[in-house]
């Protein structure tokens, strides 16, 4: 089965829009980050930042918690969508509620590139070498695309 640009579009609007509401909301905002999709969900980093935190921002805190962390662009691991969110979260324009849900999605990011030993360090903030001691995940191994999903999925789900 093949992603369809289409069906993600129609997702995204159905969530940022309100038409979906509550579980339906939550279990479209679910299905839309999938690992291996990157290149089709790319644009959707700067609608996230762009648009999507603006029309959650008016969503209740429910919304604003488990939406702003589902709809966050997870797959994109990368300083670009950690940059993005430091900008983000600087601009303190964000209800509390989704101001942690982008701070945690964020601190995720930066702890998958950290393991990963990527060089490329956020802008105004290096990236450590090693994971500082009570930082390190399964020991000193590296975090693969299927240890990031697992993390997301633990922490959309609540755990």
């Amino acid at each position: 089965m093949r992603p369809d640009p289409a069906a993600k579009e129609e997702a995204w609007t159905a969530v940022i829009s309100g038409a979906a509401t509550g579980r339906l909301a939550e279990a479209t905002a679910l299905g839309l980050w999938v690992a291996g999709q990157e290149q089709l969900m790319a644009g959707y980093r700067s609608r996230y930042f762009g648009e999507a935190l603006h029309a959650l921002a008016g969503m209740s805190s429910w919304a604003q918690q488990r939406l702003g962390r589902l709809l966050f662009p997870s797959t994109l691991c990368d300083a670009a969508t950690v940059a993005a969110a430091q900008a983000t979260l600087a601009s303190r324009t964000l209800p509390e509620d989704l101001r942690n849900a982008v701070a945690g999605q964020a601190a995720i990011i930066r702890e998958v590139i950290a393991s990963r030993g990527d060089t490329e360090p956020p802008p105004g903030r290096p990236l450590p070498r090693e994971p500082a001691r009570g930082e390190r995940l399964r020991g000193q191994r590296r975090v693969t695309d299927a240890d990031v999903i697992m993390i997301l999925a633990r922490s959309a789900a609540g755990r």
